[in-house]
């Protein structure tokens, strides 16, 4: 039991940190679209590196991009507290089955958006 109110716990906290992505991906759009626009663009990279061949100019693929990262924090933070209701039903006595599913789906999307972050977080950084 204490195990399983461990997991609703963790697994809460992750789904309410998804949820203030999305509120604050929502409510402060252009801040965050710009960061986006420039990870894309290349800007900050070395002047004549070679990796800029591979830079998104357009500003249709910025939004796109942008959109589609959103739209997969949605996903993820549903997916996240779906998993919570499930677990919370299960602690009462429900089925195991479906809260492996459901929980399992929003964490592997957590876990994919992260690692995408990280690596555009990393070309962004200016090298000196």
């Amino acid at each position: 039991m204490i195990t399983r109110t461990a997991k609703l716990l963790l697994l809460a906290g992750v789904a309410f940190f998804y949820s203030l992505l999305v509120f604050n991906n929502l409510t402060d759009f252009n801040s965050n679209y710009q960061f986006v626009h420039h990870v894309l663009m290349m800007d900050t990279t070395f002047p004549g590196s070679q990796g800029t061949w591979r830079a998104l100019t357009s500003s249709a693929a910025d939004y796109s991009f942008y959109i589609a990262i959103i739209v997969w924090e949605i996903v993820t933070a549903i997916l996240l507290w779906l998993g919570c209701l499930a677990l919370l039903r299960a602690t009462r006595g429900g089925a195991q089955d479906r809260i492996v599913v459901v929980k399992g789906s929003g964490q592997i999307g957590a876990i994919n958006r992260e690692q995408i972050l990280a690596s555009f977080h990393g070309i962004a950084q200016p090298h000196s």
